[in-house]
């Protein structure tokens, strides 16, 4: 499920989970009107950060902050 499928025409989706930062994160989003919601699971280290909002899209901006802080002098 978390592992990309090129081959497929999906270098950044599994079966049904997202895939990002070079493989570091994979999880899965989804809102609606009203609701957004985001699971990210960090694979090398041990942190997993689940947002829940009753508000279209807000999940987003925590994710992105938490991703951020999390990922600080990391990057390659």
């Amino acid at each position: 499920m978390t592992t990309p499928k090129p081959e497929l025409g999906s270098p950044d989706y599994g079966y049904g989970f997202t895939i990002d930062e070079g493989g570091r994160i994979t999880g899965h989003s989804g809102g609606f009107s009203g609701i957004s919601a985001q699971l990210d699971i960090y694979l090398t280290d041990d942190y997993t950060v689940a947002v829940m909002a009753n508000y279209g899209g807000a999940a987003q901006p925590i994710i992105e902050k938490s991703r951020t802080l999390l990922l600080a002098g990391r990057r390659e």
